[in-house]
């Protein structure tokens, strides 16, 4: 019969508020640091994991001091709250301003465009273009009408030589310069 192999070694020593997780995050992040604070446990532990000399492993911290955290805090809390105590922020902006000595200061406003910005933008555009087709669309009318009367019209045109009775006909390139110059002046 074959021994079965225990799921679970005996502890050799336990540190106190240490965890153990599927993984070495999870295990780290819910442990506290209790074992830091008491003398034993943290003298134990370095006897088992350190190579140095007994008068080189830490020293405890000092409960006693006040701390926002207390030993019983888990290291996500301390995570979370950036790990400080306390937080003081004094802004003097003209001791930095003098520190600094800039030969200029400049700064850039950034604006997110948003329904407003885009209602006014369409009613600008449509402005726009209203006022161009008013200025175009008569030109464009006159230019169409006059095409469409000279296709209409008919292909031979009679010469001031009319009364000798010869007639004559217009090459398309010359009647092509005509409309032309009848749009241009």
């Amino acid at each position: 019969m074959k021994e079965r192999m225990t799921p679970q070694p005996p502890a050799i020593f336990i540190v106190t508020g240490m965890r153990v997780g599927c993984t070495i995050y999870d295990a780290f992040r819910l442990s506290t640091l209790k074992c830091f604070f008491d003398p034993v446990c943290l003298n134990t532990t370095a006897h088992w994991i350190s190579t140095l000399p007994s008068d080189a492993w830490p020293q405890p911290l000092n409960s006693s001091i006040s701390s926002y955290y207390s030993p019983d805090d888990t290291v996500e809390l301390m995570i979370q709250r950036l790990m400080v105590d306390q937080w003081s922020t004094v802004n003097n902006f003209s001791n930095y301003y003098s520190a600094c000595s800039p030969l200029q200061c400049t700064y850039k406003i950034t604006q997110r465009n948003d329904l407003l910005y885009a209602i006014t933008l369409l009613i600008g555009l449509f402005g726009g273009l209203t006022v161009v087709l008013r200025l175009l669309t008569p030109i464009i009318v006159d230019f169409v009408r006059y095409i469409y009367n000279y296709f209409k019209a008919p292909k031979s045109v009679q010469s001031p030589q009319v009364q000798s009775g010869i007639t004559a006909t217009l090459d398309p390139c010359v009647r092509f310069e005509h409309i032309i110059s009848a749009i241009v002046f």
